[in-house]
């Protein structure tokens, strides 16, 4: 597991969204650390579809 800085860009219809922070990145896996609306942390992991190198 390697430390990383990410930014992901969600495109929609009304607005677009970017969300940028440091999580740990695996063979196949981005884990990042989130906090809810309610305030509660929780830990997210996405499937890597696109690895870019900056």
């Amino acid at each position: 597991m390697k430390k990383v800085i990410y930014s992901i860009t969600k495109l929609g219809k009304i607005e677009n969204t970017k969300i940028t922070g440091v999580g740990y990145i695996t063979d196949e896996d981005l884990i990042t650390a989130n906090v809810s609306k309610t305030c509660y942390p929780y830990r997210r992991q996405a499937q890597c579809a696109y690895m870019l190198p900056i």
